[in-house]
């Protein structure tokens, strides 16, 4: 029980990671795209 809760907290903690850097990345483009105007 234990062990799979662990593996399913990592898989949040990527998961969560991943959706943090789609949105630096989306913010990034929307900031060059502002900057270019």
């Amino acid at each position: 029980m234990l062990r799979s809760f662990i593996k399913v907290q990592k898989n949040m903690k990527s998961c969560y990671v991943f959706w943090h850097m789609y949105r630096l990345t989306l913010l990034y483009e929307k900031k060059i795209l502002y900057d270019e105007k």
